[in-house]
């Protein structure tokens, strides 16, 4: 091998390495509609709203999102909602949405039953979540149209209580939906490990194929 060859492929393979690590549904809510055989649709009065969850495994590094909600407009216009994560760490009340973490791009809502997707694989820094979390949405320039989240429950991967946390009056308050024991909003969320973790088992991979090399060259 050339000099400088073994450099430049150790790199090109760390890049590969990282770039192709499988990434895991760590949250999933989108299987178990409230009302069987449909969605339930949650109107709030707050200007801010979301749920809280825990992911399941350890992937921590968010790559993607899919977002469920419901737009009564009869065709996409100036409707958007706005997505923002948050952690737990609030004090008033304790546990409450504290730091922020990620807020989105404005979305364009469709008419009808819908799903959006957010792609944080972009984001610069990396989005890298604690294991509990929120996630809220804002709409805007409904004018006399509606949107709504979609309510599903239990999430089939991962966790979340049988509340929901608004935004009133410049606190964020738990609520619950009137004759529902829990209150779900439909979600997925997917991840990879944190990028220390990604690099450690790349340099990991790439000291073995050295070593195996080394060997090879000395037989």
């Amino acid at each position: 091998m050339k000099p400088g060859l073994g450099v430049l492929f150790s790199a090109a393979l760390f890049s590969t390495t990282v770039l192709t690590v499988g990434q895991s549904v760590v949250y999933d809510n989108g299987t178990n509609a409230i009302f069987s055989g449909g969605q339930q649709l949650f109107y709030s009065s707050a200007n801010i709203y979301g749920d809280e969850v825990t992911l399941a495994g350890t992937d921590r590094t968010l790559t993607s999102m899919q977002l469920y909600y419901y737009f009564s407009g009869a065709a996409p216009g100036t409707a958007t909602a706005i997505v923002r994560l948050y952690d737990n760490t609030g004090t008033l009340p304790a546990g409450s949405p504290g730091g922020l973490l990620f807020t989105s791009d404005p979305i364009t809502l469709s008419p009808g039953y819908d799903n959006k997707g957010i792609d944080f694989t972009t984001a610069n820094p990396a989005v890298t979540v604690p294991d509990t979390f929120t996630w809220t949405i804002q709409f805007s320039n409904l004018g006399t149209d509606q949107a709504g989240l979609l309510v599903y429950s239990p999430p089939t991967v991962g966790t979340s209580p049988s509340d929901f946390w608004e935004f009133v009056g410049g606190s964020w308050q738990t609520m619950g939906i009137t004759g529902q024991p829990r209150a779900d909003f439909a979600a997925q969320f997917t991840a990879v490990p944190e990028p220390g973790v990604l690099s450690l088992g790349a340099l990991a991979l790439l000291a073995g194929i050295g070593a195996a090399r080394s060997r090879k060259v000395r037989a």
